[in-house]
């Protein structure tokens, strides 16, 4: 995960990398499931800015 600040907020960027020997092989296989890991870490990283977006300030 890497964060940029910007503007009025973040950017935050997901990413897997797999390597070794036979990661292209599993990266065919696996595809589906790693994207909808990443979706998932995603939606959290949402629900999470706009419950401190919304909170009130203390």
């Amino acid at each position: 995960m890497t964060v940029t600040p910007g503007g009025d907020g973040v950017t935050v960027t997901l990413s897997l990398r797999q390597s070794g020997p036979l990661a292209p092989i599993v990266g065919l296989f696996m595809s589906r499931l790693v994207r909808r890991y990443v979706d998932t870490e995603a939606q959290r990283l949402r629900r999470r800015r706009e419950r401190t977006a919304s909170a009130p300030a203390s």
